[in-house]
């Protein structure tokens, strides 16, 4: 947990940035793979769409370059950061303006649990993801992005905002 005195930044890991990098490298190695195959076949998705091997090698070289750019991003640029500072809240994503918050804005923080279904060749199971939005009193709501552990942050915020005198729902 950072430390208590304001602000207090919240940034990316970077374990996240070479998570996308590395799951763009295994989408460059598949996509070689099927591009450089001498007899290529098909490939069917959900057992009902087959579009041919090579075409399958460009979209896996697609989705892998997506993957590594915005993995590389998320380590040059530290983004997102979200800063809780004595005048409110600043989200700063990648390649976006960043975004104030003042208190007398911000109506409420909430955690979302989302599930999210994973297969695999035995069984079916889900991850619950928590992800953080803070919700202004204009309605709009804003999502953190993959900072911290959510919990933690929104923790943050309460006390951040008590300390400051503003009370959140």
């Amino acid at each position: 947990m950072p430390d208590e005195s304001l602000p207090i930044v919240f940034r990316a890991s970077l374990r996240t940035a070479f998570i996308m990098m590395a799951i763009g490298a295994v989408g460059f190695f598949a996509a070689f793979i099927k591009i450089a195959d001498i007899q290529p076949g098909s490939v069917r998705f959900y057992h009902e769409v087959a579009i041919s091997g090579r075409s399958a090698g460009w979209l896996f070289l697609a989705v892998g370059v997506v993957m590594a750019a915005v993995g590389v991003m998320i380590a040059v640029g530290r983004c997102p950061t979200l800063v809780i500072g004595d005048t409110g809240l600043v989200l700063t994503r990648c390649r976006a303006a960043p975004v104030p918050i003042p208190w007398r804005d911000l109506e409420r923080v909430r955690v979302i649990s989302v599930p999210v279904p994973r297969s695999n060749a035995l069984m079916l199971w889900a991850e619950v993801v928590d992800v953080l939005y803070v919700v202004t009193k204009d309605g709009k709501s804003h999502g953190v992005g993959p900072v911290e552990k959510a919990s933690d942050v929104e923790a943050a915020i309460r006390r951040a905002a008590a300390r400051t005198g503003h009370r959140l729902e």
